[in-house]
């Protein structure tokens, strides 16, 4: 009889060492899961999250780039004010470097610049829209260039206005379009140059007048060349002489509803 109450005991404890194991391998597993679902899930929605904020924001840039050139382009736009808005973040207007003619005639280079996305800014600048992610960046709307026989034209706004703004909100933007001034030269050899000390700059600029070549279809050419501190590109063209335009597009930017 005692035999048989200590195998009765024995069972119960088992039986309640089983259960115990079995609640610590089941809130192993749940912790485990928790850990996935930290490490994995949630930082991929966190990043889908922000590459949204991104897209609204360059589609927002674009719109832009689009609004200013259709107000320029009307003959009695002068001092011509039109409104935009950016998502919520950080907005400022910075110059990134110089383009220099062949002549000497210098343009800045200013942008529009859109951060507050982690590490990736956005900006409007020479007419196109540009990407920035840490130390590379890349257009997402290459800049306004058209080349017609013999002649290769730029279009770049300028933005004649410090600004920078913050917001959590939607960020209301205006633009007043100031005046258009054009330069040109001709020649059979004609020289771009651009300088800037950010080398992310210098890498925009080579694709662009890599790109200016490229959509000519083998009637404009280019030689390029860069040092730390420059690109500059050499264009002739198939038709001989050549000319080359930049229009520049003054506006003045006002942020946050004030002017």
């Amino acid at each position: 009889m005692a035999s048989l109450l200590n195998e009765a005991s024995l069972m119960k404890k088992d039986s309640g060492t089983a259960a115990a194991v079995a609640v610590i391998m089941l809130l192993a597993v749940i912790m485990l899961a928790a850990g996935v679902w930290a490490a994995v899930v949630l930082p991929a929605e966190a990043e889908e999250a922000r590459e949204a904020e991104i897209a609204q924001a360059r589609t927002a840039l674009e719109d832009t780039v689009f609004l200013l050139d259709a107000v320029s382009n009307v003959s009695f736009a002068a001092e011509t004010t039109v409104f935009t808005a950016l998502p919520a973040g950080t907005i400022q207007t910075e110059t990134l470097g110089m383009l220099k003619t062949g002549n000497g005639h210098t343009v800045p280079l200013t942008s529009l610049t859109c951060s507050g996305f982690g590490g990736t800014a956005l900006g409007i600048s020479a007419g196109g829209v540009w990407r920035k992610d840490g130390g590379d960046a890349a257009w997402n709307l290459f800049p306004k260039t058209a080349y017609e026989t013999g002649h290769l034209a730029f279009s770049l706004p300028v933005f004649t206005r410090d600004v920078s703004y913050g917001s959590s909100e939607m960020i209301p933007l205006g633009f007043q379009y100031l005046s258009t001034g054009r330069c040109e030269e001709t020649g059979e050899y004609l020289f771009l140059t651009v300088a800037s000390s950010e080398s992310w700059v210098l890498d925009l600029w080579e694709t662009v007048f890599a790109e200016a070549v490229f959509s000519a279809e083998g009637r404009l050419h280019a030689e390029i060349s860069r040092n730390s501190e420059s690109v500059q590109a050499v264009f002739t063209a198939d038709a001989g002489m050549l000319t080359v335009s930049v229009e520049e597009k003054h506006y003045a930017v006002f942020a946050g509803g004030k002017s």
